[in-house]
C-alpha cells in the first residue's frame, strides 16, 4: 500500500472515530440519536476501540439510570400448537410441520408456575401463547394468575394481534402491559399482515398498556439499516422497555443451518439501542441472557418455563430456558443487584 493510500485510510478512520464519539457523548447527555447516527454506531467493528467506547458508554448510562439494579422477568409458554402466522424462524409455524400434536398447560399448572416464579424472585410474569390461542381462555388464565400474585409483581401478555376491545379487556383482567413486536421483514418472513400488527400497537397505546418491545429475532442476515429501523419503531410505538434477541438456528426451520450472531455482535446492538432510545427507556434487556450484553447496557434478563419458540423442548427448562436463580447469578457477576434477592437477604 502506498503512503498516500495509507494516509487516506487513516484520515477516514479518524473521521469515523470522531463522529462515533460525538454521537455517544450527545447520547449520554440525553440528546436524541437519529436513525443515520444509529447506523453509524452499528457499523463499528466489534474488535475495535470504538466498539469498546460504545458499549462502555451504554453500560454507564444503564447503571446510572437503573441505580445499579437489575430486573428478572419470567415467561410461561402456555401452549404448543401449530401457529398460522408461519414465522420462518419459529418452530411453531404450521408450514414447518414440526408440531404434530397439540399440548397445553392447564389453568392450575400456569397458576402454580407463576407462583413459583414469584417465590423464586421474578419481578414480572409474562404469559405467552401462539397467535391462535382463544382470547377468552387467555383472559381467564390471566385473571386467575393476577388473583394469586402479589401487587408488586407485574403481569404481562405475550399474544397475537388484537383490537382495542381486547386491549381494554387485558387491562380489566389485570395485565399491566404487553410484549409485542413488529419483527424484521414482517409479512415476508412471517404471514403477519403489517397493517394488522400496526393496528395492535395503536390499541396498546390507546388502552395505556405498557409496551415491552424487542429487536428480534436478529441475525447476520439483517443489515444495519434494518436494525436501526427497528430502533426507530421502538421509538415510534412508545416502548418503555426494550430488549435485543438473537435469531436462533432452530432445527426444522429454514434457518437451521444458518449462522447466528456472536455474543459481542449482539452486545453491540444492545449498546446502540440503549444509547439511541435514551431517556425513553426504563429498562434495557437481552434475550437470551448474556454476560457480554450485561456489560453493554442491558440489565434485564428472562427466566422461562413451558413453550419457547426457539426450543424444541415442550418445557424449555429442559433446554434453553434459564431459572430465576441462574439469571440472578449472571446479574451479580455483571455487578448488578436484584431487588428481590436483596429483599430476601441474598446476593
Amino acid at each position: 500500500m502506498s503512503e498516500a493510500a495509507a494516509l487516506v485510510i487513516e484520515t477516514a478512520s479518524d473521521v469515523i472515530r470522531s463522529r462515533v464519539r460525538s454521537i455517544v457523548l450527545r447520547a449520554l447527555k440525553g440528546e436524541p440519536v437519529s436513525r443515520d447516527e444509529a447506523v453509524c454506531l452499528l457499523a463499528v467493528q466489534s474488535d475495535s476501540t470504538e466498539y469498546d467506547y460504545i458499549v462502555q458508554a451504554a453500560d454507564q448510562l444503564s447503571r446510572r439510570s437503573a441505580a445499579g439494579m437489575g430486573t428478572i422477568y419470567s415467561q410461561i409458554g402456555i401452549n404448543v400448537w401449530p401457529c398460522p402466522e408461519n414465522c420462518s424462524f419459529c418452530y411453531l409455524g404450521a408450514k414447518h410441520g414440526i408440531v404434530t400434536t397439540m399440548y397445553e398447560l392447564s389453568l392450575d399448572e400456569v397458576v402454580e408456575k407463576a407462583l413459583e416464579f414469584e417465590r423464586d424472585g421474578a419481578d414480572e410474569v409474562y404469559l405467552m401463547t401462539t397467535a391462535n390461542y382463544p382470547v377468552d381462555r387467555f383472559l381467564a388464565i390471566g385473571r386467575a394468575v393476577r388473583k394469586v400474585l402479589s401487587p408488586g409483581t407485574e403481569l404481562i401478555a405475550n399474544i397475537g394481534d388484537f383490537d382495542l376491545g381486547t386491549a381494554q379487556r387485558l387491562v380489566e383482567a389485570g395485565f399491566a402491559g404487553v410484549y409485542h413486536v413488529y419483527r424484521f421483514r414482517e409479512g415476508v418472513e412471517t404471514e403477519v399482515e403489517p397493517a394488522r400488527r400496526r393496528a395492535t400497537f395503536d390499541a396498546i397505546r390507546k388502552a395505556r398498556l405498557d409496551l415491552r418491545y424487542c429487536i428480534e429475532p436478529v441475525g447476520p442476515e439483517h443489515t444495519n439499516d434494518e436494525i436501526a429501523d427497528q430502533m426507530m419503531l421502538a421509538r415510534e410505538f412508545g416502548a418503555t422497555v426494550l430488549s435485543v434477541m438473537r435469531r436462533v438456528a432452530v432445527k426444522g426451520t429454514p434457518y437451521e443451518d444458518r449462522a447466528e450472531l456472536s455474543s459481542r455482535e449482539v452486545s453491540k446492538i444492545v449498546a446502540v439501542a440503549r444509547l439511541t432510545l435514551g431517556t425513553q427507556l426504563r429498562q434495557m434487556g437481552v434475550h437470551e441472557p448474556s454476560l457480554d450484553s450485561l456489560r453493554a447496557g442491558a440489565h434485564r434478563l428472562c427466566a422461562e418455563v413451558g413453550m419457547n419458540p426457539r426450543d424444541l423442548e415442550a418445557d424449555t427448562t429442559r433446554g434453553r430456558g434459564l431459572s430465576v436463580l441462574a439469571c440472578e447469578k449472571m446479574l451479580e457477576e455483571a455487578g448488578y443487584a436484584h431487588r428481590r434477592a436483596v429483599g430476601r437477604g441474598s446476593g
